[in-house]
């Protein structure tokens, strides 16, 4: 019995080894590769403090925010707890520490040296994977504002294309 078992064992194992081999078979090869990119930061270069205002005063105030990464990559930007104003400008309640009013913000946005930046613009690193991403900004208190100090947050988000 056992001569048998192992007699079959070694046909079953000639024809499968048999059928291996054969050149009907059809063969392809899928090559794979991965690159590690740099992961991007952003970082804010300064808050914005408008100091002391009257009501009804409108104050203007200047900062940036500098996003690293991989050079020459594309990188969508987007604002969270703000709302888009038409193309270019973004507002944002500002809270009262102490009553319930808000005082508005509103800010643009452009890289050095050129005009403003559509809202949740997409941007492109340069050749060091830096860009410079500036906030134009305006306080505008109304006439009836109450006095109090009031405060709020830009938060940026920046993600790989």
């Amino acid at each position: 019995m056992k001569n048998k078992a192992f007699l079959l064992f070694i046909i079953f194992s000639t024809i499968a080894f048999s059928n291996e081999n054969t050149t009907d078979n059809s063969k392809s090869i899928m090559n794979i590769s991965a690159t590690v990119i740099k992961p991007l930061t952003v970082s804010s270069n300064g808050d914005l403090n408008f100091g002391t205002l009257l009501p009804g005063a409108s104050v203007p105030g200047f900062s940036s925010f500098s996003i690293e990464g991989e050079p020459n990559s594309r990188v969508d930007i987007s604002f969270s707890g703000v709302d888009r104003v038409g193309n270019y400008s973004y507002y944002s309640d500002l809270k009262s520490l102490t009553t319930e009013d808000t005082l508005l913000l509103s800010f643009n946005c452009s890289p050095v040296g050129e005009g403003y930046l559509s809202t949740n613009p997409s941007i492109t690193l340069d050749s060091t994977g830096k860009y410079i991403l500036n906030v134009s900004a305006n306080i505008q208190s109304l006439a009836t504002q109450t006095p109090a100090k009031y405060s709020g947050q830009i938060k940026i988000r920046a993600i790989y294309e």
